[in-house]
């Protein structure tokens, strides 16, 4: 009976506390704010964020941005 296909562990180097990590993880943070929020906390929060999605082992954030001429 042929073996199941068993993935091998992703090695990183990134992370030492961690042998491996078997996925590599990202966010996309979208560009969604209260248009009557203060800007500089609406940015401090998503800095914030990000680095705690850092120490979680997250590998890539993306920022969306959204332009509007209306």
């Amino acid at each position: 009976m042929p073996q199941p296909y068993m993935p091998q562990p992703y090695p990183t180097q990134s992370y030492p506390s961690q042998p491996y990590l078997p996925h590599r993880f990202g966010v996309f943070l979208a560009p969604y704010h209260r248009p009557d929020g203060d800007p500089a906390l609406q940015l401090r929060r998503d800095l914030d964020l990000a680095t705690d999605l850092d120490r979680l082992g997250y590998e890539e954030l993306w920022a969306g941005e959204h332009h509007s001429a209306g």
